[in-house]
């Protein structure tokens, strides 16, 4: 099919599909998404925008705290949708109470939510988020929306493959996007819920995901300090999530299996990472 005759079919899709009501806009959204990135561009392009960020921040490489992140996101990865993309962890010394994952399976943690999560759930929770807003593509989506179809095809040729260069120069464009953490509702919504049944699969009790939301909506006053506004403002967790995740929660068996809330291997942990980083939130 020629170049322009796709271009023209994807935006026919859409608007066909705006017309039929949201669910279907959305499904469409995705697979005119699947259309215009393969898995390979995916990978290329969240490998090009990995190396910004590792220009940005430093990262915590002890082998103790490394090991214990890419177990426990490799557990996670295990019980969420199938990708593609293979999963690379770290931990970032910023003081933030908050996390993010780019296309390409790269996620990262920051020492702040380290510090500042009561036990190892509430971790596995934001991490499993995380992880999900990879396998459901949403940093792709939110960079369909927002830059659009006609100027993602100026970076992606015809046959479906992207040069180096290509994906390079799609990076450094895209960068704010890719990472602003700013999804739409539908996006948060499915991450919540993937990463709900992510914890549950993965022996980590779902419970203490939803008292951590519950932990940030407290503060969503404004009272707390920049390192938590952040993840305030980049995950809202609005009592309507809140509440989906509790109804999500409420269908399990809770005493079907042990479900680990914390560990002394965590404790480790969290002591090594306030070692390494002063005065981070707790």
């Amino acid at each position: 099919m020629p170049f322009r005759r796709v271009t023209f079919v994807l935006q026919l899709i859409l608007a066909i599909s705006f017309l039929s009501g949201c669910a279907t806009f959305r499904s469409a959204e995705k697979s005119v998404n699947r259309s215009l990135f393969t898995a390979e561009q995916e990978t290329a392009l969240g490998t090009e925008y990995s190396q910004e960020i590792a220009g940005e921040y430093e990262f915590i490489d002890d082998p103790t705290v490394n090991s214990w992140l890419n177990e426990m996101g490799a557990k996670l990865v295990a019980n969420s949708p199938e990708t593609a993309q293979t999963f690379q962890f770290r931990v970032t010394n910023s003081p933030e109470v908050n996390a993010f994952a780019i296309p390409g399976g790269f996620c990262y943690v920051n020492a702040g939510l380290i510090s500042y999560a009561t036990n190892e759930a509430q971790v596995a929770a934001v991490v499993g988020h995380e992880i999900n807003h990879v396998t459901a593509r949403h940093g792709l989506l939110s960079l369909q929306r927002a830059m659009g179809i006609n100027m993602l095809m100026q970076y992606l040729t015809p046959d479906g493959t992207g040069t180096a260069a290509q994906m390079a120069q799609l990076a450094m464009q895209s960068g704010g996007f890719l990472v602003t953490r700013k999804f739409g509702r539908d996006d948060e919504r499915e991450a919540d819920s993937l990463g709900v049944k992510a914890m549950y699969g993965a022996g980590y009790d779902p419970r203490e995901g939803a008292a951590f939301f519950r932990r940030l909506n407290a503060l969503s006053s404004g009272a707390s300090g920049g390192m938590i506004d952040t993840m305030i403002s980049t995950h809202p967790p609005t009592p309507e999530r809140i509440q989906n995740i509790e109804e999500q929660i409420a269908q399990y068996d809770m005493n079907s299996k042990d479900l680990t809330v914390n560990s002394p291997l965590f404790k480790k942990v969290q002591g090594i990472v306030r070692s390494e980083v002063p005065d981070l939130p707790q």
